[in-house]
């Protein structure tokens, strides 16, 4: 499916663990590079969800799991982006 942002201003969407990944039926989250605190050695980075950025009146080609994401839903009910096969 194809989303268009029909703003004249640059969106960018979190796609939550727990809407989208559900959706696609995978994690698309990734692990952030751990940081090093205070000398002691990094254990691990932490999961970060990821993203979606559309440029005004650009159209880009993504998973129809993204509409299960509730603010982007929301933003093709409102107008602001325009959801097509």
């Amino acid at each position: 499916m194809k989303l268009t942002n029909t703003t004249h201003k640059v969106r960018v969407y979190n796609l939550p663990h727990d809407s989208y990944c559900r959706a696609l039926r995978a994690c698309a989250c990734r692990r952030a590079p751990a940081q090093r605190i205070a000398g002691r050695r990094p254990a691990g980075g932490r999961l970060c969800c990821a993203s979606l950025t559309l440029q005004p009146g650009v159209q880009v080609e993504v998973n129809a799991a993204v509409l299960a994401v509730p603010e982007i839903n929301r933003a093709v009910r409102a107008g602001a982006l325009r959801a097509s096969e």
